[in-house]
């Protein structure tokens, strides 16, 4: 039996991390009906909380905002992105200032080097 590498587990907690989270957001945007087609007798909610807390939990996991990784950072978006707008909508500047602190640690945002000067 081969054991795995700690690198690739990383990484592999890293995609979980992204999955669980478009998981999360493909059940809180999808119609009830379908959701009772694919889970039969579960509600929306109950599924979307459940979702969202496994999100959560994989991205925490990761030891997400230090040491973040580019799928991290779009689970992180993309759940709490789904999560102020149906919760939260009034928290919305503290998820954005840390979004941005995180993709410049990336390398990711920033200021442009070779901006043109205008006269």
């Amino acid at each position: 039996m081969n054991r795995a590498d700690p690198a690739d587990l990383d990484l592999d907690l890293h995609f979980l991390a992204l999955l669980t989270a478009v998981l999360f957001a493909g059940c809180a945007i999808s119609s009830r009906k379908r959701l009772a087609e694919i889970f039969e007798g579960q509600s929306r909610e109950d599924l979307s909380s459940r979702f969202y807390q496994r999100a959560v939990r994989a991205i925490r996991l990761t030891n997400y905002p230090q040491s973040p990784s580019l799928h991290t950072l779009a689970a992180f978006m993309i759940v709490d992105t789904i999560y102020l707008r149906e919760e939260q909508p009034l928290t919305c500047c503290s998820f954005v200032g840390l979004a941005t602190r995180v993709a410049q640690m990336l390398g990711k945002f920033g200021q442009q080097q070779n901006l043109e000067s205008r006269p």
